[in-house]
């Protein structure tokens, strides 16, 4: 069996408020979009690498409305929805969410959360 996996990159390039402050070393502030489509670019790969099937439900930099990035999800009847945000407007961390009744979901939540930790200095902000 080939899973689907659906690829959310979070919100648009020109989504107001989602902009890190100015980083001093960079000398301009990081758009949330400009690091969600890196990751979801490379996530892709890596899952087509391994055997999956992906769709991109916001594949262009427009700020897809949830609703609609769920919808594509549901209608190609994908078996996991990622949704990738880099938080650009606050907070600190590595947090893992799932659907909160999906027992499967939870389990898959965990499993890729332990991943991703171990991956990052960021603080492990849990499941």
């Amino acid at each position: 069996m080939t899973y689907l996996v659906a690829i959310d990159d979070g919100h648009g390039a020109n989504t107001p408020g989602k902009r890190t402050p100015i980083i001093p070393e960079l000398g301009r502030s990081i758009r949330e979009n400009e690091f969600n489509k890196a990751v979801a670019y490379y996530l892709d790969q890596e899952l087509k690498a391994c055997g999956f099937k992906t769709l991109l439900v916001a594949p262009t930099d427009e700020d897809t409305p949830l609703s609609t990035r769920t919808n594509r999800a549901n209608a190609a009847k994908a078996d996991i929805y990622v949704s990738i945000h880099y938080n650009a407007g606050g907070g600190s961390g590595v947090e893992t969410y799932h659907y909160p009744s999906s027992a499967k979901g939870r389990k898959l939540a965990q499993c890729i959360h332990e991943y991703v930790i171990q991956g990052t200095p960021q603080k492990n902000r849990g499941i």
